[in-house]
């Protein structure tokens, strides 16, 4: 690996130990795939079926990422549920304000 990337790769994962310090590899890519879906934002059995996670898994680090995590513990804050129109009994995930800023601020990190 070339010096520039490890560089970046570093960078951006260094912004996402600011947020959480122990955030684990599988709630990055749903953080990245939320951020991937734009307003629409995704349920959790589409982020399961495109990170090939377990739903308790995929439900557990999307509950992380909004502001009640599982298991009563407080979430980080950084994507929203909102009622699918389609299916009135799912939830749609998808960033907040804080959501994007973090994630504009992982661009940054790749960029520079």
């Amino acid at each position: 690996m070339n010096h520039t990337a490890y560089s970046r790769i570093t960078r951006t994962l260094a912004t996402l130990r600011e947020i959480y310090a122990d955030m684990p590899a599988p709630m990055i890519l749903v953080l990245l795939e939320v951020a991937q879906s734009g307003e629409d934002g995704l349920n959790v059995t589409q982020v399961m079926k495109r990170l090939g996670l377990s739903q308790s898994s995929a439900s557990r680090h999307c509950r992380m990422l909004s502001k009640s995590g599982p298991n009563g513990r407080t979430g980080l804050n950084l994507c929203d549920w909102s009622l699918d129109p389609d299916d009135p009994r799912s939830r749609l995930l998808s960033l907040n304000d804080n959501g994007r800023a973090l994630v504009a601020r992982l661009e940054q990190s790749l960029t520079a």
